[in-house]
């Protein structure tokens, strides 16, 4: 393992003022440096120094996405700060954003356009889409000039017909390059096409009388995979349920309740053969393997050496290193190609009983902080892009956070 690039102290400490300011003073220690006109990176937003609480937080990143081509990587703060990198060629660089810009409210969820990167000439597809509390869907430039303000390229309509309140999305996915999901409460989906405030249409999985716990009847998150065979796609629920969306038909049908211990699904993985889904629970010590071919019948679990709680940790998919997931003292657990491809499963057709447990494991060299986000460079798959940080909720950990690139 070697480490590619990393932010360095830029987010270690509390206090979201103080993580832009620290970022500006390396980015202007690098222009000083390269000698060459570079843009300025957007000032941080007058309400940060203003506000008290902006003090106390950590700025742990929630979000992370490669560009189609390797070359950038976009990243979502909880300083509500949206960072673009590019990757550099040097070894051990300090990574600071070519762009940033911030939402004065807090990002529940975002879908960065598949086809974006920074060598992309159609300006069409350099585009985040961005949920916010209270606040209608919005599409934002990735190409956006320092000097000025970012603003909102396309606004979309996401108020319910029943109460007019704005849907909060909390799970958002390109389907393709033209149309994007929105899962929101009730296990409702919309459908937008990215040129159209109106959705092209809504869709609920979660009929009146359904039952109790209507709180949890959340989309949490949509189906990952490499490689898509047909247009279906999944999600998950915070009442522990997988969804099957058709987007031609606007049909939403429960085809899994997962009934055990777990608070809600919040990642779904699928293998490349399209066979097996991995699925990641709130508050569990497994990761649970559905067979799709057997209507999504329960035919493994992948133990976890600890208890996953509110702090969500995101794992990838890789062709080339398997299951990859982090846990909470900076190591990456691994489950081999040859044993996620085919679900664990023995050739002869036998599970173990009591599960499975990781077949590798990495020291990233992190010490005491929790392996958040794991995302595979589609161009190359020995890269890894890592979020790092402290238990979030607890006040008095040491908030050391960032994010690294490393190569397996």
């Amino acid at each position: 393992m070697s480490i590619l690039a990393h932010t360095a102290d830029i987010f270690h400490g509390r206090g979201k003022i103080h993580a832009c300011l620290k970022e500006q003073k390396v980015w202007d220690d690098m222009k000083q440096r390269f000698g060459h006109a570079v843009p300025q990176l957007c000032p941080p937003p007058g309400y940060m120094s203003s506000n008290p609480i902006y003090n106390t937080l950590p700025v742990v990143c929630r979000g992370l996405t490669w560009s189609f081509d390797g070359s950038s990587l976009v990243a979502v703060h909880e300083d509500g700060g949206i960072r673009q990198y590019a990757v550099s060629e040097e070894q051990g660089a300090v990574m600071v954003p070519f762009q940033r810009f911030f939402k004065p409210q807090a990002i529940i969820s975002y879908a960065v356009h598949p086809q974006n990167s920074i060598f992309e000439a159609e300006s069409s597809m350099r585009v985040v889409v961005v949920s916010c509390k209270d606040m209608p869907y919005q599409l934002y430039p990735l190409y956006s000039d320092p000097e000025q303000p970012t603003r909102s390229l396309q606004t979309y309509n996401s108020a319910s017909e029943f109460t007019e309140e704005f849907r909060a999305a909390h799970a958002m996915d390109f389907l393709d390059d033209w149309h994007f999901l929105a899962g929101s409460t009730r296990n409702t989906v919309s459908l937008f096409d990215i040129s159209r405030r109106e959705s092209i249409w809504v869709s609920s999985a979660t009929q009146k009388g359904c039952g109790r716990a209507q709180h949890r009847a959340i989309i949490s998150c949509f189906d990952e995979a490499n490689e898509r065979r047909d247009c279906v796609r999944y999600a998950g629920t915070y009442r522990s349920e997988l969804l099957r969306i058709d987007p031609r038909t606007s049909r939403i049908s429960s085809w899994k309740a997962i009934k055990d211990k777990s608070r809600g699904i919040y990642q779904v993985l699928q293998s490349n053969n399209g066979h097996y889904f991995y699925i990641m629970k709130r508050y569990s010590n497994s990761i649970t393997v559905l067979d799709s071919r057997k209507s999504m019948a329960i035919v493994n679990e992948f133990n976890l050496p600890f208890e996953m709680h509110a702090q969500k940790l995101r794992g990838t998919y890789s062709a080339r290193h398997g299951l990859l997931i982090g846990d909470q003292t900076g190591h990456i657990l691994q489950w081999a190609p040859e044993v996620v491809e085919f679900g664990g499963i023995e050739r002869d057709g036998r599970v173990p009983g009591d599960g499975i447990g990781e077949t590798g494991v990495t020291d990233t060299g992190i010490a005491n902080s929790r392996i958040n986000i794991i995302q595979q460079n589609p161009a190359d798959p020995d890269i890894l892009a890592i979020s790092y940080s402290p238990d979030k909720y607890d006040e008095s950990a040491h908030c050391n956070a960032g994010i690294m690139l490393m190569r397996l």
